[in-house]
């Protein structure tokens, strides 16, 4: 308090930013520092080069698209489309009543 008996709201704050910032920007520094070191080596060639085998596999039939979609990882959820929208549908409606069970509770206990 002044000697008016009000609060100098520019200094208070003032005080704050130098005791707030400096912390804020070392943490903004290493997080930084932290994502440049951790993700920065992305290897383009290789990214290009899976999803060219992403894109093959939506071209090729049989045998081989079932190899492709072995090395990849892939399992008949993703290859197949009747599946696919089968396995989309389970999980919108599975979503859907899990909010629906949350909405519930939240309006029993809102009573």
């Amino acid at each position: 308090l002044t000697s008016t008996g009000g609060v100098d709201l520019s200094a208070f704050y003032g005080r704050r930013a130098l005791r707030l910032l400096p912390p804020l920007l070392l943490v903004l520094a290493a997080t930084l520092a932290a994502v440049w070191w951790l993700y920065a080596p992305i290897d383009r060639a290789a990214v290009e080069a899976y999803a060219g085998e992403i894109a093959e596999l939506a071209g090729s039939e049989g045998l081989s698209r079932r190899h492709l979609a072995w090395r990849l990882g892939l399992g008949t959820d993703i290859l197949e489309s009747g599946q696919r929208r089968r396995e989309i549908g389970n999980f919108l409606a599975l979503l859907s009543t899990i909010r629906g069970v949350k909405g519930r509770e939240r309006d029993r206990v809102a009573r």
